[in-house]
């Protein structure tokens, strides 16, 4: 079933990466797809880089890619703001890749970086007008006053963008709320529906489809998480292998095989232990004779 798939869509974190390097199997699996004439793309709910970031990390990790090869959700997010006429300024609760993405397609912004306003001192005066969004992403400088802000500003009718809904970070040691957690504080203040740009999205693929092409039928997303990776492929009509090399483990794998609601959501067809067996089960179809 791998051969078929002319576009591989790849997770970061947990499937060719983690804490101590490349996994093995991925800087091999990824030049051999290249060499055989498949597409490959690397898909991140990461805001905190750009795609110029993720591409000298790749570089730094000995893998070669290119910058249309790097989906990142803070690029998708200013790609469709722009599309839609969105000038700004845009409240951003963020960090520096959505800065740097956000300048790339000319939005103006601001809100990044640490709040010095403290919550004795914040009033109405604070608030800038003609604010036609807020884009909340990863932020390790938020705080109550971000927050404060954030709903003021969708109080005023503002539109309401979120980067991605990772509920947490991958950490062995203790846990690292991510942009979910963010998202959730500032969707409690207000009845306004956001749009989310990163997996499990359909945007993402939309985004990959309507800027370089691609066919459901022949592609395949491959991740280490049911909820982002998986449910994204699933609800776009995409081939889903789930590599157990990062965060989903076997119980939790058995857990969703034995609901039938959770299966149709978040069941993976295939299943490898990592990207090194996909690598050697896809040399091995590529032996086999083509179907006739």
């Amino acid at each position: 079933m791998l051969r078929i798939n002319k576009t591989f869509l790849f997770d970061a974190d947990g499937t060719v990466w983690d804490a101590g390097g490349l996994i093995k199997g991925a800087a091999e699996l990824l030049r051999y797809l290249k060499q055989s004439g498949r597409r490959v793309f690397l898909v991140t709910n990461n805001s905190t880089k750009s795609v110029e970031k993720y591409l000298e990390k790749c570089q730094k990790l000995g893998l070669s890619m290119s910058p249309s090869e790097i989906v990142c959700s803070a690029n998708i997010a200013a790609n469709f703001l722009s599309s839609k006429g969105i000038k700004g300024p845009l409240y951003v609760i963020g960090e520096s890749g959505i800065a740097e993405e956000l300048n790339k397609v000319g939005i103006e912004h601001f809100g990044i970086g640490v709040e010095n306003t403290t919550c004795n001192e914040f009033n109405a005066t604070h608030l800038r007008e003609n604010v036609p969004g807020i884009l909340v992403g990863f932020d390790r400088y938020f705080n109550y006053v971000k927050l404060m802000k954030a709903a003021s500003y969708l109080s005023r009718g503002c539109q309401f963008f979120i980067t991605n809904e990772d509920a947490l970070l991958p950490s062995a040691d203790f846990a690292l709320p991510g942009t979910g957690a963010i998202a959730a504080a500032v969707r409690k203040t207000s009845t306004t529906e956001p749009t989310v740009f990163g997996k499990p999205s359909k945007a993402v693929w939309n985004f990959i489809k309507e800027k370089y092409g691609g066919d459901e039928k022949t592609t395949i997303i491959i991740g280490d998480r049911l909820d982002t990776d998986i449910q994204m492929g699933k609800v776009s009509g995409l081939h889903t292998a789930c590599v157990m090399s990062g965060v989903t483990s076997e119980s939790l794998l058995a857990e969703v095989r034995s609901d039938p609601a959770k299966e149709e959501l978040l069941g993976p067809e295939l299943v490898f232990p990592s990207v090194l067996e996909i690598y050697q089960q896809l040399i091995e179809e590529d032996k086999m004779p083509a179907e006739q």
